[in-house]
């Protein structure tokens, strides 16, 4: 009875050891796809798809998986037509994950959930579908980020005088929150500053908010401060000011960075800007859905994750943490 035993014991070894075989080859060889669906093809997209390509090259590493990385990006803002067709291309291509960077957050949301009913991870970074839509949202609390703007804005001014915001991208979610959540935290805390009604740069770059901004002045010469909400609109904002010969004598805060905006707070036109974190957001976006595929944890913790924010001016624009953010990709 014991040989018996033993030899059907030396069966199932042998065949456990020839079907784990085949198992650890075929994980060896598994290939995922991960799309990155960006907002807008520019430094700040650019450095997202460089954080989420960083994780992909660690996961692939650490699970020996072959991991494809892609990122489609509209050459224009806001084109909410051409990101449809990216993500659609992304569906279409067999992506295992897709993460979102929303153009328009109700026309992203149905793509995003019906990739997840064909079994396609969507996870988002910087601007996400509706809440509760993929495993989460990785971005700036724009909130939190509008209130530091306004902050700033108050002590720089003395708490007192009238205030222009320049907005962009009009129905996109994050660019609406910059700008209606810096109004009221100002009539919130500051009585004593007047923020004008918000003027939507006609287009949503340089050339628009310039205009913007000389119609303000145009219309208000008495404005003291004004606030732009993104890299592109702060840029015309700085260069609607020096236009028309105020620079240096309104106080000028803006959102992200690019040369002439880091140009700009060093020769004393821009005041500050506030600096995101994008490939932190790309990062955690591509970690969290590719841990969700490979190992089956879900994140952990509210769907939408903040990644902070840090205010740049004249004095801290040297410092090690401004430099890490202003890396180029």
């Amino acid at each position: 009875m014991k040989k018996i035993l033993c030899v059907f014991l030396m069966v199932l070894l042998v065949a456990f050891s020839v079907a784990a075989g085949p198992r650890r080859e075929a994980a060896s060889e598994r290939q995922l796809t991960v799309v990155h669906c960006l907002i807008r093809e520019f430094q700040y997209g650019l450095a997202e798809a460089a954080g989420a390509r960083a994780a992909v090259e660690e996961f692939s590493a650490q699970h020996n998986i072959r991991i494809n990385f892609t990122y489609f990006a509209p050459v224009n803002f806001p084109d909410a037509a051409a990101q449809v067709e990216h993500i659609e291309s992304a569906i279409a291509m067999g992506a295992d994950l897709i993460i979102i960077d929303a153009v328009a957050r109700d026309v992203a949301t149905p793509l995003a959930q019906r990739a997840i009913d064909m079994g396609i991870v969507i996870t988002c970074s910087n601007s996400g579908v509706e809440e509760g839509v993929g495993l989460g949202l990785w971005a700036t609390d724009q909130v939190v980020a509008a209130g530091r703007a306004a902050e700033e804005m108050a002590r720089a001014i003395g708490g007192r005088g009238k205030v222009a915001v320049i907005g962009y991208g009009r129905g996109a979610h994050a660019s609406e929150i910059r700008a209606y959540a810096f109004v009221e935290y100002m009539e919130q805390n500051h009585p004593n500053i007047e923020v004008l009604p918000v003027e939507w740069a006609a287009t949503a770059d340089a050339i628009g908010s310039a205009d913007t901004a000389r119609a303000y002045l145009a219309a208000h010469p008495d404005i003291v401060g004004m606030y732009a909400g993104n890299s592109m609109t702060t840029e015309g904002m700085v260069a609607g000011v020096r236009e028309l010969g105020r620079a240096g004598t309104i106080t000028l805060i803006g959102y992200d960075h690019n040369d002439a905006i880091r140009s700009a707070i060093r020769d004393g036109s821009l005041y500050g800007c506030v600096m995101q974190s994008p490939y932190n957001m790309g990062y955690e976006a591509a970690s969290a859905g590719l841990n969700y595929i490979i190992n089956g944890t879900r994140p952990t913790g509210p769907w939408f994750k903040d990644a902070g924010v840090y205010f740049m001016t004249r004095q801290n624009i040297e410092s090690p943490e401004a430099q890490l953010l202003m890396r180029e990709w």
